[in-house]
């Protein structure tokens, strides 16, 4: 039975600049690393606990906030299709109450989303290794903002009416 014996076919100084590539890759030179401090395990799940409740209170208070002017909040997403004739109507007793809810939660949701991406980019910035990592994390998180807010208007003034006049027509 023959035995083959694996060797790299080039060896040599191509070889090590690879190989000390990808350990500077892997592993920072100091004067890159921040100066965190170290925290335990139970000191994370502290601080993860502490955020969520305030990514919960905020969407909760948003929620308590849009529910209060829910009539306003309907008139104002029934104003792209009214022009076509179209108005939301309420067949079952306490289906109104329950679409006030809805609407209510979703722009609780979409008004504290800001402050929900605020606090898992506070949580995730101390894991970051370096300066040049962290650097980044300003223009994903107002391009994405950007982004996610100008799709709404998009949705809102668009593609809304479309769909509604293709499923009336």
């Amino acid at each position: 039975m023959l035995c083959f014996k694996w060797r790299p076919v080039c060896e040599g100084p191509a070889e090590e600049d690879i190989s000390k590539s990808i350990y500077e890759f892997l592993y920072p030179r100091k004067e890159e690393l921040p100066n965190d401090k170290e925290m335990t395990i139970f000191d994370h799940l502290e601080e993860l606990r502490e955020r969520i409740f305030v990514s919960v209170l905020a969407v909760g208070g948003a929620i308590t906030g849009y529910f209060a002017f829910s009539k306003n909040l309907i008139v104002f997403l029934e104003a792209p299709v009214k022009t076509q004739g179209v108005r939301f109507l309420d067949l079952a007793p306490g289906k109104f109450f329950f679409t006030t809810l809805k609407v209510s939660g979703y722009c609780g949701l979409l008004l504290g989303s800001p402050l929900i991406l605020y606090e898992i980019i506070a949580f995730v910035h101390p894991g970051l290794l370096t300066r040049a990592e962290r650097r980044f994390l300003g223009p994903i998180v107002f391009g994405s903002s950007l982004l996610f807010y100008a799709g709404l208007a998009f949705s809102y003034w668009v593609l809304t009416p479309a769909a509604l006049n293709f499923f009336v027509n």
